[in-house]
């Protein structure tokens, strides 16, 4: 993996533990717009994982969020379900794993198409 793929994939991750700590504080809770926005923000990061690195592994990284949210147990307060957040991880993690697999295949087209063909 070169040296921007790892950037990629450590940004990635760093934004999906921005995301748990958010679930667990209840950031966005009662507000659909601020719901949208992370919803949205994270969906564009997901193709932009798979676009960045055009790894074919990178499809199995939403699963790793689902090992760093285990530490959070339940959100605190009393604004949500009394469900652990690596379940709503897991309930989103082939979500994301679909949205990474689609940038990879759009990098991986991108540079086929981009590559010069001899006759």
């Amino acid at each position: 993996m070169r040296y921007s793929q790892r950037i990629a994939v450590i940004a990635y991750l760093s934004l999906q533990l921005l995301w748990v700590v958010g679930v667990d504080r209840s950031v966005s809770y009662g507000s659909d717009g601020a719901t949208a926005v992370v919803l949205s923000v994270l969906a564009l990061a997901n193709v932009g994982l798979g676009l960045a690195t055009g790894w074919w592994g990178a499809p199995t990284l939403p699963f790793l969020t689902l090992v760093l949210a285990i530490p959070f147990g339940t959100p605190e307060g009393n604004l949500h379900e009394p469900l652990p957040i690596w379940f709503g991880v897991l309930l989103f993690a082939p979500v994301e794993a679909v949205l990474v697999a689609l940038g990879v295949v759009l990098r991986k087209s991108w540079e086929r198409f981009r590559s010069p063909r001899s006759a």
